[in-house]
């Protein structure tokens, strides 16, 4: 039980430190008009998936992955029209 509290209060804190980053950082003007559209690409198009390959190599076999995979339809389909 004590893990799991660490855990959330770990991943709470550490979204909170980003955010009062992002609010120091665009009040001293580090930002441009540009800035919030180069860095959801960045986020969307390179973070993202780096850390899904990473994250799915790291945690799954290659058995697991297969017996998912039926699984996977729904998911990929949403995602799929979301894209488009």
């Amino acid at each position: 039980m004590e893990r799991v509290i660490v855990a959330a209060l770990s991943g709470v804190s550490i979204i909170l430190i980003m955010v009062a980053l992002g609010y120091l950082m665009n009040e001293r003007k580090w930002f441009s008009s540009e800035s919030p559209r180069i860095i959801s690409r960045l986020v969307t198009q390179v973070a993202l998936p780096a850390y899904m390959v990473a994250t799915v190599t790291k945690r799954f076999t290659a058995s697991e992955l297969r017996q998912l995979l039926p699984d996977l339809r729904y998911p990929v389909l949403s995602m799929t029209i979301l894209f488009a």
